[in-house]
């Protein structure tokens, strides 16, 4: 969980989700390594805050943060061990500084998560990180291959109302989740054909003053997982996904 944490809170930095590059970073680099466990509490903390119920009269470098919704940050019950100079140099200087996480892909968050657990817990859940590869060899014949062909037969309709419907009417349905890979390797496949039928439908113009025509959302994927945090992770992941899609 904290590894999941530390990881959401360097991409956060460089994603514009903290509104500051390298405000993580610039925050632990304050304190001695000695203090950094404390003041990494302290931080979860305020970001499970919305700012009407924090204390007003907190530090301006932690009240500078913002609410992360979403459950990430919401247990406060994990192991945060004490930090040497070594870890603390680590994620300032070669994690924090100098380094984009703005661009990763979101399936990592699944990656981190999956290999902090045991042998143990892993096998007894069925929790194996599955590749980008692995999961288009499931997705792309189960159903994205079809969609593709069927959005180039329709590439060649002249009217408009067929071409803007079908994908956002679409649900998906993991029943066994996990970190969500699966689910957000979809949507960000899904999203990119949408993309692709946008593109179609404008023929490469610029349209001033329509409506977003991005359709295609989050909220169509679901997935059924017994593992809480596993929950949560998934949850990020493809509130990531969206955040990186619509941004680019």
């Amino acid at each position: 969980m904290l590894c999941v944490r530390l990881v959401f809170c360097l991409y956060a930095e460089d994603a514009g989700i903290f509104g500051q590059h390298e405000m993580f970073g610039q925050y632990l680099a304050k304190y001695p390594a000695n203090e950094v466990r404390r003041k990494l509490i302290e931080l979860f903390q305020v970001l499970d805050t919305k700012p009407e119920d924090r204390d007003p009269y907190m530090d301006d470098d932690l009240a500078a943060f913002p609410y992360v919704n979403g459950g990430l940050f919401a247990d406060e019950i994990i192991e945060i061990p004490r930090f040497t100079d070594e870890i603390v140099d680590l994620m300032i200087h070669h994690a924090s500084e100098g380094f984009d996480w703005s661009e990763i892909s979101p399936t990592i968050f699944g990656a981190v998560f999956e290999s902090t657990l045991n042998p143990e817990t892993r096998r007894s859940g069925g929790m194996h990180y599955t590749s980008i590869e692995n999961i288009h060899k499931v997705i792309d014949p189960l159903f994205l291959d079809d969609l593709k062909a069927e959005l180039e037969e329709i590439a060649q309709i002249k009217v408009k109302k067929t071409k803007d419907q079908k994908l956002s009417t679409l649900a998906f349905l993991d029943p066994a989740c996990g970190s969500g890979n699966f689910l957000t390797e979809t949507y960000i496949s899904l999203r990119k054909l949408e993309n692709r039928a946008i593109d179609i439908m404008q023929q490469g113009q610029i349209v001033m003053g329509e409506i977003n025509p991005i359709k295609v959302g989050i909220s169509q994927f679901y997935g059924i997982e017994i593992n809480d945090f596993a929950v949560t992770v998934a949850r990020t992941a493809l509130w990531i996904a969206e955040s990186q899609i619509l941004t680019v």
